[in-house]
């Protein structure tokens, strides 16, 4: 009884010590679970600063910071300021503003090529500023590729509670201080208090040489990739010169920069091609070159030709002889005959494999050597195809006859009765 009770005793301690180490393994595992998932919402928590971090800084470009006096929109009247940018993407804007204990919402900052003309990027104004004093407000969209030297408007506009105790105001410096452009507005001269920041559009990088076959055929299409990033984030089109001039011979559509792009080419001419390829934003900034892919083109020849027909007969009879080529690219083909009676002829094309039927006469008595060659399209052209055909002398009524006889066996069955008919 006493060792029956020890081993029931360790067989519970042993299934004590296991339900412990399950146990440790699931908080393990959940552990491990909530570290994953933290790391997860850290990331997307992060992922605008890194996306930010990764694009070029933006730094001040244009700025007027005179201020004497602030002017406040009733009802659905607008400003406007000028401004003409040094770098060809407008970033984000600054505004000098104040308002009253009682503003209301629905301030609109817009960016405009024209004052009346349509916004090119707007942002709405829903935070809070301390009232009766003047703060610089930031107003951020996405950029906006400008001409740089050229006049744009920062225009003012929205719906601001029509009583002059309930408005933002634009803080305004009186004289000329900004005297590159002009604000609009009914009242006194002066320009509005701003400042614009932007960068210089940077061009995609040199694209990855190509890659795709190196060895093809003429008239088939083959697939060829490449890829490249845009530090600015923007997208990107590939445009391809197929033949090495320098010259881009096909545009791709807009992709996402670093993504892999395909095209599909046919090339007709043989030879090497150095195929290379060049990237543009959507903006109009090119890339260099990327290195050089050679391609070579090589067009097979078709093989020799198969002749089907009689090798002897009588002359001045006619035969018929069917003629066949097969081109391992498929192109057609014609046959160039030689009938070795001093008679040549070319035929017109056929498709790769399809017959011609030919017919020709002899009008001499002899052994002729007939020979075949195949050309395609492209010029390229097979060996020659040997075939002797003799003629003999006429014979007799019954000597015709066999000689017939023999025609009807070798159309029907592709052999003589008679071979030793000559």
């Amino acid at each position: 009884m006493i060792k029956c009770k020890c081993g029931m005793i360790k067989f519970i301690r042993f299934c004590l010590l296991y339900l412990t180490e399950v146990k440790k393994t699931e908080e393990k595992e959940k552990r491990a679970l909530c570290l994953i998932v933290s790391i997860v919402f850290v990331l997307v928590a992060l992922s605008p600063a890194i996306n930010s971090a990764m694009l070029p800084h933006d730094e001040l470009d244009q700025e007027q910071t005179q201020c004497d006096t602030a002017l406040g929109c009733l009802w659905d009247d607008e400003f406007a300021q000028g401004f003409v940018p040094t770098m060809d993407t407008l970033t984000r804007v600054e505004i000098l503003m104040t308002r009253n204990e009682t503003a209301v919402e629905g301030l609109k900052i817009a960016i405009r090529d024209e004052p009346n003309g349509g916004d090119l990027a707007s942002a709405d104004f829903n935070g809070t500023i301390p009232p009766n004093n003047y703060t610089w407000v930031e107003f951020d969209f996405e950029d906006v590729h400008v001409t740089p030297g050229e006049t744009y408007y920062i225009v003012w506009s929205g719906w601001h509670g029509g009583a002059n105790d309930k408005l933002y105001y634009w803080g305004f410096g009186e004289g000329d201080p900004y005297p590159e452009a002009s604000s609009f507005w009914a009242g006194m001269k002066g320009d509005f208090c701003f400042k614009t920041y932007g960068r210089n559009n940077q061009p995609p990088a040199s694209p990855e040489t190509p890659s795709g076959e190196s060895y093809v055929h003429p008239g088939e299409a083959y697939t060829y990739s490449t890829s490249t990033t845009d530090p600015d984030g923007d997208r990107v089109k590939y445009g391809w010169d197929w033949n090495g001039d320098g010259t881009v011979d096909e545009w791709t559509n807009l992709e996402h920069s670093g993504g892999e792009v395909e095209t599909s080419h046919i090339f007709y001419e043989s030879g090497t091609h150095y195929v290379k390829v060049k990237a543009s934003d959507e903006y109009g900034k090119e890339s260099d070159w990327s290195d050089s892919y050679a391609v070579l083109v090589a067009d097979e020849p078709p093989e020799e030709p198969t002749v089907i027909g009689p090798t002897q007969g009588r002359a001045g009879e006619s035969y018929t002889y069917n003629i066949t080529a097969t081109d391992p690219n498929n192109d057609r083909v014609r046959f160039q005959i030689e009938w070795g009676d001093g008679n040549e002829e070319t035929t017109a094309y056929y498709n790769s494999g399809e017959a011609a039927e030919i017919k020709h006469t002899w009008s001499t008595q002899g052994t002729f050597h007939m020979r075949v060659k195949a050309e395609t399209e492209n010029g390229m052209e097979s060996d020659w195809t040997y075939l002797d055909v003799t003629m003999p002398k006429t014979y007799g009524k019954l000597w015709a006859v066999m000689q017939k006889i023999n025609e009807w066996f070798l159309s029907l069955l592709g052999r003589e009765i008679f071979p030793f008919i000559m």
